[in-house]
């Protein structure tokens, strides 16, 4: 008796039982490696997380935990929109703890509420973890460099699994939706907040697992992908057949193509972004060695790294070649408060590093470490087998007292080599939240690129990883139009092309006196 009058004062009230399911998935292909550990080192210093072993072939896992963490931060930083509906249903769609409750929503009680408390809720949301059947799991070498010497720190090496991507293969980022008495009037927003998620994912602007400044992470959507299924249990007419059909798992025919637009029909708040982008062309001037160790004796002692049959540009490589020179780049026209200033773009951690962290930046951030807002791209080098050729080289190495070989130090290196003046690399720099003085930096970088006086991987000494810039695609968020440059042998072949960007210049310039002003 008890019960039932608890239940019928909750239906009075307007309930929270389930009047309906939303399903929703989108197929996606990974396009670029993936990490998430572990927690566990048995072969790497950071194993890839696996499904469960006894169920067959242990296969490289998504968890739910990091697309849903992914996911909320989206719009964490919209919470505090004057939208009462939008936070209402941020809160319903992604759940609400005691906490968040207590400080989040004590103005929206009182506003709209007064008299209702709003209790703790579960999360509308239902996610499960992503398979990534079929993928291979390899591993990779990283070293921490020291840019004062350019060479090895000293017991810096470390290893890491990454899951590789594959053309072919595909998966589903499966949603599922709890529709309630509550909540379902927010389906729209619901539906808006999975579109927007989507399209995000879709256009690389979030990346799963670690590293994903670097490159990995990225996953896009395949064409028409994106499938729906709407239940509704209230509707006398359909909520047997929609019942059934969720009980017996059998959605295969309720489930109809939908588009992104077609998702976010409900207009959300514009999540603040500033996005200033540079998407270049080059070739390869003379050769490049991005170094790979193999374990088959019969193989070269040393070969460029591949995936597959392609050969790739890493996104670690590119990145450290752009830090290493952003640092040079400051640390020499920047008089004062230049760590500040560079590791609050590029990020850091907190260790024995060159240059020191200042302590007022971990203050700022109130952690020991903070991430970058300067993003790579991982390039695949196209064109191989015309453009792009693999030849081993044999090397020596001379005794310079006789003048002669010494014993034992032969090897060999497969390189890459350009035959021909196509474009076969397609970099990608992206930097978030920019002031304008640090877009002026990544141009400065971009032009040491372009003219070759940055190369890129290893053995640049004897003159390997040199570039040559095609084109260049320019974009940022003030901008309705991109910048188009064109290169001939790295030199602008208009100089009226650079008009747009003198501004990036001038905040460059206005930096450095405002720096030498604090200097003095």
């Amino acid at each position: 008796m008890v019960q039932q009058e608890k239940k019928q004062e909750c239906l009075e009230e307007g309930g929270c039982h389930l009047t309906g399911k939303l399903f929703i998935k989108a197929e996606f292909k990974l396009k670029s490696p993936l990490i998430i550990g572990s927690g566990e080192s048995e072969q790497t210093d950071i194993d890839v997380i696996r499904d469960d072993p006894y169920t067959g072939p242990r296969a490289a896992l998504l968890p739910a935990s990091s697309v849903i963490g992914v996911f909320r931060h989206l719009f964490d930083p919209l919470i505090k929109e004057e939208n009462a509906d939008f936070v209402k249903a941020y809160y319903e769609f992604f759940g609400c703890t005691e906490d968040e409750n207590n400080k989040l929503l004590k103005e929206l009680r009182k506003e709209h509420q007064p008299n209702k408390k709003w209790d703790v809720n579960q999360s509308a949301l239902v996610m499960s973890d992503m398979v990534l059947k079929g993928l291979n799991i390899s591993r990779r070498d990283g070293v921490r460099i020291d840019p004062r010497t350019g060479t090895a720190v000293d017991r810096a090496k470390f290893d890491y699994e990454i899951v590789e991507p594959d053309k072919e293969k595909r998966f589903f980022m499966n949603f599922e939706i709890n529709l309630r008495s509550p909540s379902k009037k927010y389906k729209d927003y619901f539906k808006a907040f999975i579109g927007t998620f989507l399209k995000e994912i879709d256009d690389g602007h979030i990346g799963f697992g670690a590293k994903t400044n670097k490159g990995f992470g990225v996953f896009t959507l395949v064409e028409n992908g994106i499938k729906i299924a709407d239940l509704d249990f209230e509707n006398t007419e359909t909520n047997k057949t929609a019942i059934r059909h969720w009980l017996k798992n059998d959605l295969h025919e309720q489930y109809k193509s939908i588009s992104i637009s077609e998702l976010c029909e409900k207009k959300l708040p514009e999540i603040p972004k500033r996005l200033f982008t540079i998407q270049a062309e080059f070739r390869i001037k003379n050769s490049l060695l991005i170094r790979s160790y193999s374990t088959n004796p019969q193989d070269p002692d040393v070969s460029s790294m591949q995936r597959g049959e392609d050969y790739i540009l890493p996104g670690p490589s590119l990145m450290g070649a752009i830090r290493h020179r952003a640092w040079k780049i400051i640390n020499t026209m920047i008089p004062t408060n230049k760590e500040t200033l560079f590791y609050d773009l590029f990020g850091f951690v907190a260790i024995d590093s060159y240059p020191e962290v200042p302590e007022n930046l971990k203050e700022k951030f109130e952690q020991k470490a903070a991430k970058g807002r300067l993003q790579v791209n991982e390039s695949v080098i196209e064109r191989y087998g015309s453009s792009i050729l693999d030849q081993v080289q044999t090397r020596i190495k001379i005794d310079r007292f006789t003048g002669g070989t010494m014993t034992g130090a032969l090897l060999q290196e497969k390189v890459l080599w350009q035959a021909d003046k196509e474009t076969t690399l397609k970099l990608e720099m992206r930097l978030l939240d920019y002031q304008d003085w640090e877009a002026g930096l990544l141009l400065f970088i971009l032009k040491d690129l372009v003219t070759g006086d940055l190369a890129i991987g290893g053995e640049k000494a004897i003159g390997r990883g040199v570039l040559t810039g095609h084109s260049a695609t320019i974009t940022w968020s003030e901008r309705q139009y991109p910048v188009q440059l064109k290169f001939d042998e790295g030199f602008i072949n208009d100089d009226s092309q650079l008009e747009p960007l003198l501004k990036f210049e001038e905040a460059w310039r206005k930096e450095l006196n405002h720096q030498s002003e604090k200097k003095t």
